[in-house]
């Protein structure tokens, strides 16, 4: 990755007309690859520290580690934002807001790995390396699946970089296309990542024992969970989709036309992260099995819908209009990925259920119970001007208090249901 960043960085500034600009954001970028390169072995021992914690069913300091990895990195945004201020342009970025942007973030990652490896060493995990591993039959066998599943993260990488080499060419169209999709990242990290992470021992446990119907169980419990975790984002970002996109667009990209951009992004957002959350719980149930083709395939699906639609918004003339069919990329990628993964596993559950209907359903009719809050609040933020701080606040207000009654509605429709 530090050998190629100067071709990442011409790449990825492609879509700027500018010449002296695009030299300025092709430097800009070539430098913080270098600076974040070691990240990519940072996450990887930061990825195996938590799964060997959620292996022993610790999932406490799994689950903080993040967020001091956020703590330290808005410390070095802080930093910059304070020393050399706000609002500068690609061309007024001098090397000392970059080293501190990119060390800062490299930082955060390594007290998120450290955290994790520690984690994984008080479960009773050893965390030092060793080359005895060659000789370790168990090891050839996961280096074996490892190489039939590394498309995974693979196709995914390049369906998100293509689509942001394609969003540069619209101005501001990168940041409109990352905000949409930190914000779907962030319901499903909170959602179906949570609800595999606790799910995913008992259906490898289950497998392990050779019981057919006990997996089917957990599969079918992840579904349904994931589902009730996915369905309150769903509505409050098709609903509130210009409110929450007016809160995102900060400082100079507080305008009409950013805002309106970023809003219908998020509406297809919406649906995006309920099917992301589905294929998720779904790969790692075929992972459970230790099944790897399945994911392959749904990975070369992703692939397909996701670059098929991506090449299809350079077609689109309005610039609004293609910052929207690229996130429709991105919902097109999870769908494909969804589809496949769900047909794999019903085939591989038969003669068991694969979906517990009555139960999706009663979690629908839960949400139900969110829209007349959820009309109400977008009402309310439509009209007068309000402050900043009080448009926040309002919206924050909104949006818990329909989950606080769709959580109760949800109670109240499992009671007596669930063993």
């Amino acid at each position: 990755m530090a050998l190629a960043a100067p071709v990442l960085g011409w790449c990825l500034s492609l879509g700027i007309p500018q010449p002296a600009l695009r030299e300025q954001a092709e430097q800009t970028t070539t430098v913080l690859v270098l600076l974040v390169a070691p990240q990519v072995m940072l996450y990887t021992a930061a990825a195996l520290g938590a799964a060997a914690q959620q292996a022993r069913e610790r999932f406490a300091l799994a689950a903080v580690a993040p967020a001091a990895e956020n703590v330290v990195l808005i410390a070095a945004v802080v930093v910059v934002g304070s020393h050399w201020g706000t609002g500068l342009d690609v061309a007024e970025v001098s090397a000392g807001p970059l080293v501190v942007l990119g060390l800062g973030s490299t930082l955060a990652v390594a007290v998120h790995a450290c955290l994790q490896l520690f984690g994984a060493s008080r479960a009773g995990l050893p965390v030092r390396p060793s080359l005895q591993w060659r000789s370790d039959p168990e090891v050839a066998s996961v280096l074996r699946r490892l190489r039939s599943s590394i498309s995974l993260p693979l196709t995914r990488s390049v369906a998100l970089y293509v689509l942001l080499a394609v969003a540069s060419t619209v101005p501001g169209g990168v940041i409109v296309v990352q905000s949409a999709y930190t914000v779907m990242q962030v319901p499903t990290a909170l959602g179906a990542r949570a609800v595999s992470t606790v799910v995913l021992p008992g259906m490898s446990a289950a497998v392990a024992r050779d019981d057919h119907s006990g997996f089917a169980a957990s599969w079918r419990q992840a579904l349904t969970l994931a589902s009730i975790t996915s369905l309150p984002p769903l509505l409050l970002l098709t609903v509130l989709a210009h409110p929450v996109a007016s809160m995102l667009a900060n400082g100079q990209l507080h305008s009409d036309k950013l805002i309106d951009q970023l809003a219908a992004c998020l509406a297809v957002i919406a649906v995006a992260q309920f099917a992301a959350s589905v294929h998720m719980v779904g790969l790692d149930a075929l992972f459970a099995r230790l099944n790897t083709r399945c994911p392959r395939l749904a990975s070369y699906a992703l692939l397909a819908a996701s670059l098929t639609v991506t090449v299809t918004s350079l077609l689109v003339p309005d610039d609004q209009s293609r910052l929207v069919v690229l996130c429709a990329g991105l919902l097109a990628g999870e769908l494909a990925g969804a589809v496949t993964v769900l047909f794999g596993l019903r085939a591989a559950l038969r003669p068991e259920r694969w979906i517990d209907r009555a139960q999706i359903a009663r979690a629908f009719l839960a949400c139900v119970s969110m829209v007349p809050i959820v009309a109400f609040g977008r009402w309310f933020l439509s009209i007068g001007e309000t402050s900043r701080a009080g448009y926040v606040i309002a919206l924050g207000v909104c949006g818990l208090a329909a989950i606080a009654v769709y959580a109760g509605a949800v109670r109240i429709s499992w009671i007596g249901r669930c063993p």
